[in-house]
């Protein structure tokens, strides 16, 4: 949305996570409408709704779809969204002896809203891998710098000594139980949209439900006992999780932060920010950015709260609002892991020694 962030190259490298990017791109976003387009197809054969020749036939012609971009990217303000467009091509490539079997039972927001599961299903393997680094990299600094001490602050002032240990617990702690919780809300959010035109999976006659499980089964995700075209609990709660992992980085950008002013001097880093008009300075530039992304995140929540509101059956205000901002959480969210691990791993002393 932000193109000073996204386009511009004086400072995109530092808010784009490349993976993410990736994972959003128009060639990945390609392929999984084509991933479930498919799936309706060989489903549709597999419950006998279609023949077996026309469905392998059909399935090669999704497989060897590459879209009119131009038309799709114009039709937007005609439609409101590229599946009508996608789909209308899509069929033209097929061809009339093959279109009656591609896109049987579905909506738009079926392919937009499984292409987002996906999408965030291939992201959260990468919060939880950088997740569980993270950890290890705490427990290395524990095993290298636990026993030293640094002043334990009580509303930024001195309290008592501690060890580093104890800060370093505090840091973890929360990133242990995001792993936890991961776990648990996946089971609610890499769920497959199945639903029709008004979400009552009214097609294929009597082999709605049946259907809905096939296709999620197929593309190795959970179903649901209904379409969830205006539910969007899943998402929202989502997004407030990676609301807290970035606040958790956040904590600890912040104490990095504070641990570095000269005078304090508890942590020492291999990197360091150079100022344009300071030579002497050594700027805690990674935490402070950490510190930002926490920012970044929770700011974005409350419109996450807004696009919960869904009217009737279908909405095209509060969908769009979601596709804004969930993605932009997304790539602030492993941008932060990222960021937290080269911070962490770039500490090179932490506290003071006991004499």
């Amino acid at each position: 949305m932000n193109p000073y962030l996204t386009k511009n190259k004086f400072i995109k490298g530092f808010f784009l996570d490349q993976a993410v990017t990736d994972i959003f791109s128009t060639e990945t976003t390609l392929e999984y409408y084509k991933k479930y387009e498919i799936t309706l197809t060989e489903v549709a054969e597999n419950l006998s709704l279609i023949d077996t020749d026309l469905a392998l036939e059909a399935c090669t012609a999704i497989k060897t779809f590459q879209p009119d971009m131009n038309k799709i990217e114009a039709s937007l303000f005609v439609d409101g969204l590229a599946i009508p467009e996608f789909v209308r091509q899509l069929k033209k490539h097929a061809g009339d002896k093959l279109k009656d079997c591609i896109h049987l039972g579905a909506t738009s927001q079926d392919i937009m809203d499984t292409a987002l599961v996906l999408a965030i299903k291939d992201v959260n393997t990468i919060i939880e891998d950088r997740l569980n680094s993270l950890c290890s990299v705490l427990d290395t600094l524990t095993n290298s710098f636990g026993e030293n001490i640094i002043d334990g602050r009580t509303r930024m002032q001195k309290a008592l000594l501690i060890q580093a240990k104890d800060r370093i617990i505090t840091w973890k702690t929360p990133l242990v139980s995001y792993l936890d919780r991961l776990v648990e809300i996946r089971t609610r959010l890499e769920v497959a949209q199945v639903g029709g035109p008004v979400g009552i999976r009214q097609f294929p006659p009597n082999l709605g439900e049946k259907f809905a499980s096939e296709v999620a089964k197929s593309l190795d995700l959970s179903s649901t006992q209904k379409a969830w075209h205006t539910m969007r609990s899943n998402l929202t709660e989502y997004a407030n999780f990676l609301s807290l992992i970035t606040g958790s980085l956040g904590k600890i950008g912040l104490d990095l932060s504070l641990m570095s002013q000269q005078g304090v001097d508890e942590v020492t880093f291999m990197f360091g920010g150079s100022s344009s008009a300071m030579a002497h300075k050594k700027n805690p530039v990674l935490p402070e950015v950490l510190t930002s992304l926490a920012d970044f995140n929770a700011v974005q929540l409350p419109g996450m709260h807004s696009a919960m509101l869904h009217e009737q059956e279908r909405s095209g205000r509060a969908w769009t609002l979601e596709w804004m901002i969930l993605p932009s959480m997304l790539n602030t969210t492993a941008r932060a892991l990222s960021i937290a691990l080269t911070t962490l791993g770039g500490i090179s002393h932490l506290g003071k020694e006991k004499h």
